[in-house]
């Protein structure tokens, strides 16, 4: 139970409040890019929050994973910013083929496997990057952990991806099937 939003932000640490309140502000300073990516972000999370609470499946990992699972994104527009321009560039001229693809072609790897490093040096649990590297994944090994995770997550991004209008391939469905979400 967090409790009351007074005793959340008591539980904060200092160092960590300074930088939530800075939030509103540097949501300003946003691209289009970025302010519908923090979009999608936050809708996933607060769709996997409902989708958990509705199933009464107790998995707060999952929540932060739906909410981090394109933060590979920042790291590739800030490791390559004239490539991820033509690759957001082409992203909204073809509206047929996802970014990830994209990202793959132009930069030899996706938003998944980099946000999935990035979440791994920052010691996130196990749960959290290996779900974020196969969230586009359309088929992973049979022993792969976190299979029902990974498949609701894409489930999640499929679904807000649809809303926004954003391309996106749907779910895998052998990797619904094995994880028993019909």
């Amino acid at each position: 139970d967090p409790g009351t939003l007074q005793q959340t932000v008591e539980r904060i640490p200092p160092e960590s409040l300074k930088n939530l309140v800075s939030i509103p502000r540097m949501l300003e300073q946003f691209g289009s890019s970025e302010e519908q990516e923090w979009n999608h972000s936050y809708s996933c999370r607060l769709l996997m929050e409902n989708i958990l609470t509705e199933n009464g499946i107790d998995c707060p990992d999952l929540i932060r994973t739906a909410h981090f699972h394109d933060i590979g994104r920042n790291v590739l527009r800030d490791w390559s910013p004239k490539k991820y321009k033509m690759v957001e560039s082409h992203a909204r001229s073809s509206n047929q083929v996802p970014v990830y693809k994209l990202e793959s072609a132009v930069l030899s790897t996706h938003h998944g496997e980099v946000g999935a490093e990035l979440l791994k040096a920052w010691g996130f649990p196990d749960l959290i990057w290996q779900v974020v590297a196969v969230h586009h994944d359309e088929q992973f090994e049979d022993d792969f952990p976190y299979t029902f995770e990974a498949a609701l997550l894409q489930l999640v991004n499929w679904i807000d991806c649809r809303a926004r209008g954003i391309e996106c391939e749907p779910p895998s469905k052998r990797i619904l099937q094995r994880a028993g979400i019909e």
